[in-house]
């Protein structure tokens, strides 16, 4: 079969030639192109692989700032409550500060008023005595 595609060739002469000629360029440009576009393919598959891997690593990222958030917001949270039960602390113990300030102004207007009621009695006593000594004399 080969030897008589040969012997056509030959008869044809020239166009033989080139028909064999056009044949090896084909042939040569079929097989440039294949390892053209499987050269592409390759480039192709690592840019997928890049990307499969780019993206798994920002799911990571995206997964561990969501839970800094989450995070964040339970520690406002937490420090608001502190806050607020700090506040409400300060807010009693300065109301009972003032309650014991205002006991300690009437303890204070008590004891001037004792003071003052047993330097008078003091002074009636000691007027007693001395009319009684008076008298005694």
């Amino acid at each position: 079969m080969l030897d008589s595609a040969m012997g056509k060739l030959l008869d044809q002469g020239l166009v033989g030639v080139m028909l064999v000629l056009f044949l090896i360029a084909i042939i040569y440009l079929q097989k440039r192109r294949d390892s053209d576009a499987e050269a592409r393919l390759k480039e192709s598959r690592e840019t997928l692989l890049t990307a499969a891997e780019t993206n798994r690593i920002l799911s990571s990222i995206k997964d561990t700032l969501a839970g800094v958030a989450q995070s964040q917001t339970f520690l406002t949270a937490t420090v608001q409550a502190i806050d607020a039960n700090a506040r409400s602390a300060l807010a009693s113990q300065t109301e009972r500060d003032m309650r014991v300030e205002r006991m300690i102004e009437n303890a204070s207007e008590t004891i001037r008023e004792i003071e003052g009621a047993a330097a008078t009695n003091r002074g009636l006593l000691e007027r007693g005595l001395s009319a009684l000594e008076a008298r005694g004399r």
